[in-house]
């Protein structure tokens, strides 16, 4: 049986923790509740868009440095958007906990919004190679001919329109 925490700091954050003794590393995300069904139309893909700009600096850390950490670490820096949220996570070890912590906040608090031009074109790629993907792109369609023009109805990805 799984035990976890539940608790609220005074930042109205929640935090859900489980300590598993037998275990040594440490897996962290931060759960943001905006995801693409929060676009408008005009705006589709914003939060996948700004989810990228994450990982291009902060105001402590530029996109070099946060890589750097990570890898000193010998973790895993992430994240993926929904339509529902947008979360970054992190599997590290126990010992780096603290550090991680330092930059994921720095990231998510505080972002630079740095190379959006940049950032654009890596977008407009991954787009173009998730539209040529045939078991990714059948998720979209199916959920369009469910939803037609609501929110859920549109590609989590965005549009190269938008973008």
């Amino acid at each position: 049986m799984q035990k976890y925490v539940i608790s609220e700091l005074d930042s109205s954050e929640r935090v859900i923790s489980e300590r598993l003794p037998h275990v040594r590393s440490v897996a962290i995300g931060f759960w943001i509740g905006t995801g693409s069904r929060d676009e408008r139309d005009s705006k589709a893909g914003i939060s996948h868009f700004i989810e990228h700009l994450l990982f291009k600096g902060s105001r402590t850390y530029n996109a070099q440095q946060i890589a750097e950490v990570f890898d000193s670490f010998g973790g895993e820096l992430n994240a993926a958007t929904s339509r529902e949220h947008t979360v970054v996570y992190a599997r590290i070890a126990a010992q780096a906990l603290e550090g991680a912590l330092d930059v994921m906040t720095d990231m998510i608090y505080a972002p630079a919004f740095a190379e959006l031009d940049a950032e654009r074109e890596v977008v407009l790629e991954e787009i173009a190679m998730y539209e040529d993907t045939p078991q990714d792109l059948v998720h979209d369609l199916a959920s369009e001919a469910v939803f037609g023009s609501h929110p859920l109805g549109r590609p989590v990805i965005g549009t190269a329109e938008a973008v």
